[in-house]
């Protein structure tokens, strides 16, 4: 949810910024980068969110579709391939 908000105003903000403490700007490859990078950490964040807290059964199925959201979004990722390849591949070892 508060992506949908931040991204509506990304670029614009962002640009914004830069201008007001007079730096060079994220070129459009960085901000699309952002964006891709803030679209595949958000299903990771909400599982974890949600195993953090008091995590009963009825929430453990959301998190484990983690995989499923992640899959379904790669054909469309440009930038961000590396990163869900490695959050696929993360294997939980139990110390």
């Amino acid at each position: 949810m508060h992506w949908q908000v931040l991204e509506k105003y990304l670029e614009e903000t962002v640009l914004e910024v830069f201008k007001a403490l007079d730096i060079s700007s994220f070129r459009t490859v960085e901000l699309a980068f952002i964006k891709e990078y803030c679209t595949v950490m958000q299903p990771l964040a909400y599982a974890l969110d949600i195993l953090q807290g008091k995590c009963f059964m009825g929430f453990l199925l959301p998190t484990l579709v983690l995989r499923t959201k992640l899959t379904a979004l790669r054909p469309d990722l440009k930038l961000t391939h590396p990163l869900v390849d490695a959050i696929l591949t993360i294997e939980i070892t139990a110390n």
